[in-house]
């Protein structure tokens, strides 16, 4: 099977969690090593409240950073908007939307993201639902 074909069968397989949600760790997981990431972070938002839908994270070393992510960065995670801008399911790579400049003067970005020591991260929006993003 070639990547691409695993890795659509991953995400068909990750929307079918909302059928098995005990399935959703192990979908990650699997997503995760397919795209030999250091660690996957699922999270989903109400935009209209700014209240949290989900967070998930598969590497046990992102679990204090995902209580600081909740706690703060989570509402000024310029990540985000991008999210909501793209397609559903196209997947992007952050660096290529934030320049150097932007990085350098953005608060998530310094206090958090690098702090934790990622500065190069992909992202998508796996599920719209009116102001919902997953």
């Amino acid at each position: 099977m070639s990547d691409a074909a695993q890795r659509d069968t991953l995400l068909a397989d990750l929307y079918e969690t909302v059928l098995q949600p005990q399935a959703i760790p192990d979908v990650l997981r699997r997503l995760n090593e397919s795209v030999d990431s250091d660690g996957m972070h699922l999270s989903g938002m109400d935009e209209a409240r700014g209240e949290l839908l989900i967070s998930l994270v598969t590497n046990p070393m992102l679990g204090a950073a995902e209580g600081e992510y909740l706690a703060h960065y989570a509402r000024i995670d310029p990540r985000r908007a991008l999210g909501r801008a793209k397609p559903t399911g196209a997947c992007f790579a952050c660096h290529d939307q934030f320049s150097d400049r932007f990085v350098a003067e953005n608060e998530f970005y310094q206090d958090f993201l690098i702090s934790h020591g990622p500065r190069y991260v992909f992202g998508s929006n796996i599920l719209r639902e009116g102001d919902r993003n997953v």
